[in-house]
């Protein structure tokens, strides 16, 4: 018998279905932490699949996999979804939303506290010479 790595964590139904159709899983339950840990890499696997995805019915079936794994964040950390919601809204209230036509290219700034956080986070804002 042939033996092949996962070693990822996988809807249960997959383990279900590998059993039916007399394959072995080995699998184990993982801690709170450790399931929380598995599920952001899963996230992490979910968004790149969303992000190479075209075509409507494409992306909404990916964008249903993020929902999922996001759904199970939640209840690992016993935060409901109306709790998300308050946050959305206050940050909604303060930063706005993502619209269509607020694509920043770059920002000039001669105030040192705006330089100061800019150069602490190189790698998102690297400095354009001229």
């Amino acid at each position: 018998m042939r033996r092949f790595r996962y070693n990822k964590l996988v809807r249960h139904k997959i383990i279900d279905s590998m059993i039916k159709n007399k394959e072995f899983p080995r699998r184990r339950i993982l801690r709170s932490k450790q399931f929380r840990d598995e599920l952001k890499k899963k996230l992490r696997e979910e968004v790149e699949e969303l992000i190479a995805s075209e075509g409507k019915e494409k992306l909404i079936a990916e964008i249903a996999d993020v929902y999922e794994i996001l759904n199970c964040l939640l209840r690992n950390l016993n935060v409901s979804v109306k709790d998300i919601e308050v946050v959305r809204k206050r940050k909604l209230q303060k930063y706005g939303t993502f619209k269509e036509d607020a694509f920043l290219e770059w920002v000039e700034t001669d105030i040192e506290k705006f330089i100061v956080s800019y150069m602490k986070h190189k790698k998102e804002y690297p400095e354009i010479k001229r």
